[in-house]
């Protein structure tokens, strides 16, 4: 999923990531990223930071 890699490799915002895959809602694109991941993009860039 580009989604993951968008997050994890940068520091554009997560609006930004949203509209590059485009989902033009961010509440949309934040509830599809919990459910495949189990977690919100900004918990999940905080992960892979921390790894």
């Amino acid at each position: 999923m580009p989604k993951n890699l968008l997050i994890k490799d940068s520091n554009i915002k997560i609006q930004d990531i949203a509209i590059k895959v485009e989902y033009n809602n961010i509440q949309r694109f934040i509830r599809f990223f919990k459910k495949y991941y189990h977690m919100n993009p900004i918990q999940y860039r905080r992960k892979m930071i921390n790894l």
